[in-house]
């Protein structure tokens, strides 16, 4: 396939995309947070089980965040 000059020009303009170090540390934020929570919660605290569920949603949110930072083609 034959590159126009369009194409070479829009390439020049869009550099390759930083990691967003911001996703990095929310990542470990919100992993750690939720895995506080759950090791408190196995290690005798009461919690109900909304603060559970919270819990586990922050560990996820937390995986997802670390996911985008790591993820290939970056």
């Amino acid at each position: 396939m034959k590159k126009n000059r369009f194409t070479l020009l829009m390439n020049d303009r869009n550099p390759p995309k930083k990691r967003n170090y911001f996703n990095l540390i929310i990542g470990l934020a919100f992993s750690g947070y939720g895995s506080y929570r759950i090791f408190t919660y196995y290690n005798g605290a009461e919690y109900s089980n909304f603060r559970l569920i919270i819990a586990i949603g922050f560990i996820t949110l937390g995986a997802v965040d670390l996911y985008k930072f790591f993820r290939p083609g970056n």
